[in-house]
């Protein structure tokens, strides 16, 4: 869901404030959803380094959501970049942070002290530049690689201090094909000095548990499989 307006409508139903959502609250989880994912800030900017679309909701607004999808056994998932955007997520619990570009040493912190996972989604921005096009100026491609750089950076951080990191790709995205960019994104995490068999936990277990359904992801004697696991342990 996004504010209605704002970035985001294409990916859900959006709401123009806090009083429409509480009107239509019980129609909305009435249609079924096993995770809601909110828009919490717009797009980064490629022409302009620490450059975000703006917050679209306040803590207040935010930790409402929060807390009506949790009461329904619910996680939360935040499209959220910047450090107030992402500052704004963390205080509104939310289970996990998606993207979360320029994300700070002190965020990271929080985030671990409360559980909240992060899908730090390299392939949008290192896939640009490892599969060039003629599409972004040089200034663009040189703040690609600024914000490559910074992001691969603070997931080493991330790992190092035992931040839940889950492994997304924000599939359907330029340069970022469905299904085979999450190949790219497990490389890109290994780029970021993440070993091997983590990234793979990661990919795994971690983001069954992100999805909450942590008896998923584990190819374990006596645990469930699905034919998505039963293809990629065959690759």
């Amino acid at each position: 869901m996004n504010r209605a307006g704002k970035y985001g409508r294409f990916l859900g139903r959006g709401f123009k404030d806090s009083l429409e959502w509480r009107e239509k609250e019980r129609d909305f989880f009435g249609q079924g959803l096993d995770q809601l994912k909110i828009v919490v800030t717009g797009l980064i900017k490629f022409d302009e380094f620490q450059g975000v679309g703006p917050i679209q909701w306040a803590i207040e607004d935010l930790a409402e959501f929060v807390e009506a999808a949790h009461g329904r056994g619910i996680p939360v998932m935040a499209h959220a970049s910047g450090e107030e955007g992402i500052s704004v997520a963390i205080a509104a619990g939310v289970d996990s942070i998606e993207h979360g570009y320029y994300m700070t040493t002190g965020q990271l912190e929080r985030m671990r002290e409360k559980n909240i996972a992060w899908v730090p989604t390299v392939a949008p921005i290192g896939n640009l530049l490892k599969y060039p096009t003629d599409r972004y100026s040089t200034h663009e491609i040189d703040t690609l690689k600024r914000i490559l750089e910074a992001h691969l950076t603070k997931i080493h951080e991330a790992y190092h201090l035992n931040v839940r990191l889950g492994v997304g790709t924000d599939s359907g995205a330029y340069q970022v094909p469905h299904a085979e960019s999450l190949y790219d994104e497990m490389d890109w995490m290994m780029q970021a000095g993440i070993p091997k068999l983590e990234v793979y936990r990661m990919a795994t277990h971690e983001n069954a548990r992100i999805l909450g359904s942590p008896e998923l992801g584990r190819l374990d004697v006596g645990t469930p499989m699905s034919l998505l696991q039963l293809v990629s342990s065959l690759r």
